[in-house]
């Protein structure tokens, strides 16, 4: 099916993910609106990309989701992944 959402459909959508609590929805619409977003601003470089107000509301909503703002949770992450792939 072809996203034939406007720019100004992507911004009101990082404004309205703020609210959502589902993250596998959130993950898969951010996904969607990563690849509307580089059709409708074509070739921008990496850092303009990122830095992007609608990439940030939703990797913010996704670290939020997942805790991953405390720096504890992250860091104990981590550690669960070194542990696991370690000899």
């Amino acid at each position: 099916m072809e996203d034939n959402r406007s720019l100004r459909d992507l911004y009101q959508e990082a404004l309205k993910i703020q609210d959502a609590s589902n993250i596998m929805a959130v993950i898969h619409e951010f996904s969607r609106t990563m690849k509307r977003l580089r059709e409708l601003t074509g070739k921008i470089d990496t850092n303009t990309y990122r830095e992007h107000p609608i990439i940030i509301m939703f990797s913010s909503k996704i670290a939020s989701l997942c805790h991953s703002e405390d720096v504890s949770v992250l860091l104990h992450a981590f550690d669960e992944c070194k542990k696991h792939t370690e000899g």
